[in-house]
């Protein structure tokens, strides 16, 4: 459960039926785990923006051009899961 928000963090896939493989399930576990590491890496980033009232415009542009690639991987990702 997250301290702050208590909710629940995990993740239940279940092959209901045979409509998963275990290499299907396998693959998304995979998956999840790499989406939790570029979470915590975005949760890190917003944690120093609430905190860095100083940045400059250029600092911002930095950091937002750094990870807009990495959050469209992870949107394209998604949706292709879909």
């Amino acid at each position: 459960m997250g301290d702050s928000t208590r909710k629940q963090d995990g993740i239940s896939i279940i092959g209901y039926g045979g409509r998963l493989s275990e290499k299907e399930i396998e693959q998304m576990l995979e998956d999840v785990e790499k989406f939790k590491q570029e979470m915590r890496r975005r949760r890190k980033i917003i944690r120093w923006i609430d905190t860095e009232n100083q940045v400059t415009k250029k600092g911002y542009e930095q950091i937002y051009k750094k990870y807009e690639s990495r959050c469209a991987l992870i949107m394209g990702t998604a949706n292709m899961s879909l």
